[in-house]
């Protein structure tokens, strides 16, 4: 039986996990920016996993009516309404797929996962949910990719939030001379403790303190695209609150 060919349109972190996954099953072509093994073969499936930009929607129009897959099913965090945008300019299925679990171990993480599908219509949502499944990725679909687009960036805005919350309590604490163990971590441990018998539902995260602004790039990037496509006052003070640290 001949294999399907996939296409992965970058090669980071996301696009390696993706690409060491679908190895398994299917022959996995692979575009970054010094190499394209895809060219102008035509593919079954491209995944795209390039971050996000002005020219991202371009960008992937492009490579669709290259390559015409037969479904699209895009990883990468992007501005709200992208999903829809692009299935509007090529007509082919597509659906958004957010990516879930710790960098350094994305691919383990993905089969533990499920992966959220948020489709363009119910068509592409079938077509992506057979097609993970038989890498062993287990799915769960969402009415729209609106829904997992806004639902993404609000997941790493809520962390990130919670980033900045214990960074304040730190600042309060120091200015104090209050001993933060006791005031932020052992507190909220002693309230997950009890609660986790009795409402398991409000358990709080609890974060080790870490000097300077929040770490890595996806975290502020994220409130900054969520603050640019719904303003509200958790993004503005993430953001503002952030570059005082």
């Amino acid at each position: 039986m001949k294999k399907s060919t996939i296409g992965v349109l970058g090669v980071g972190e996301v696009g390696k996990a993706i690409s060491q996954i679908l190895a398994k099953r299917f022959k996995v072509l692979k575009k970054d920016l010094v190499f394209d093994e895809i060219k102008n073969t035509k593919l079954n499936v491209l995944h795209v996993c390039i971050s996000y930009s002005e020219k991202f929607t371009n960008h992937v129009v492009r490579q669709i009516k290259k390559n015409k897959p037969d479904l699209v099913i895009i990883h990468s965090t992007i501005l709200p309404g992208a999903t829809m945008e692009i299935f509007n300019k090529t007509s082919t299925p597509i659906v958004h797929s957010p990516i879930m679990g710790t960098h350094p171990n994305l691919a383990k993480d993905l089969l533990i996962f499920t992966k959220i599908i948020g489709p363009t219509d119910k068509y592409s949502a079938r077509l992506a949910a057979k097609h993970l499944e038989k890498v062993g990725i287990k799915t769960v679909v969402f009415n729209s990719s609106l829904e997992s687009e806004i639902g993404k960036l609000f997941d790493t805005t809520y962390y990130a939030w919670n980033i900045i919350f214990s960074k304040i309590v730190w600042n309060i604490c120091q200015d104090k001379a209050l001993d933060f163990n006791n005031v932020y971590t052992r507190l909220n441990e002693i309230y997950n403790l009890g609660y986790r018998k009795s409402k398991p539902n409000v358990i709080r995260p609890v974060l080790k303190y870490q000097p300077g602004p929040i770490g890595g790039r996806c975290l502020i990037t994220n409130a900054r695209m969520l603050e640019e496509a719904i303003p509200s006052m958790v993004t503005k003070i993430i953001i503002e609150e952030n570059e005082k640290f």
